[in-house]
């Protein structure tokens, strides 16, 4: 759905899925990079804190356990990607 809304906001109907990918957080701030489509990669650094609790993640039918995060809502920066 978030990539959908974002295709809605730029005006390109092909961009219809989000993916991220979140860092381990350092010094209280996590970096998380958004991809919209090949073309449209983002890198925020937020404030977050790791809560002491594990989430499973799959990927490719591959399944493992990877700390659980949580945002502080602190946005520190914002940088579009090539």
């Amino acid at each position: 759905m978030e990539g959908k809304i974002y295709g809605e906001m730029v005006g390109d109907n092909t961009i219809t899925t989000r993916t991220d990918q979140t860092s381990e957080v350092t010094d209280g701030y996590q970096s998380v990079t958004y991809q919209y489509n090949s073309t449209n990669k983002f890198e925020i650094l937020q404030g977050a804190k790791a809560t002491g609790t594990y989430e499973t993640i799959n990927i490719g039918g591959f399944e493992f356990k990877a700390p659980a995060y949580e945002s502080s809502g602190e946005l520190k920066s914002a940088k579009k990607l090539p």
